[in-house]
């Protein structure tokens, strides 16, 4: 089975299962599928790791994009997406 994905416009497709059903009602995750879906992901849409980047330099870099973490815009919008429109 093939899982499409659109990124950035581009079509990925991967030809593996991520996911294998186990015997409860849950899914077990192939690691390795999963890794390689990720690899061939980052490879198509040209991502390149940055092995020096850490959670404080992401924090400067979106206070200089004007960003003010006060606001909480991200936990506002992942709250949002997760219970629905009557956080905001």
């Amino acid at each position: 089975m093939a899982y499409r994905a659109f990124l950035k416009g581009k079509r990925i497709v991967a030809n593996e299962m991520a996911a294998i059903p186990s015997n409860s009602s849950s899914m077990v995750a192939n690691k390795a599928a999963l890794r390689q879906i990720l690899e061939n992901q980052d490879r198509q849409t040209g991502f390149v790791p940055d092995p020096s980047a850490t959670p404080l330099k992401a924090r400067e870099l979106m206070i200089a994009q004007g960003i003010r973490p006060e606001d909480n815009e991200f936990s506002r919008e992942i709250r949002r997406m997760r219970e629905g429109a009557q956080h905001g």
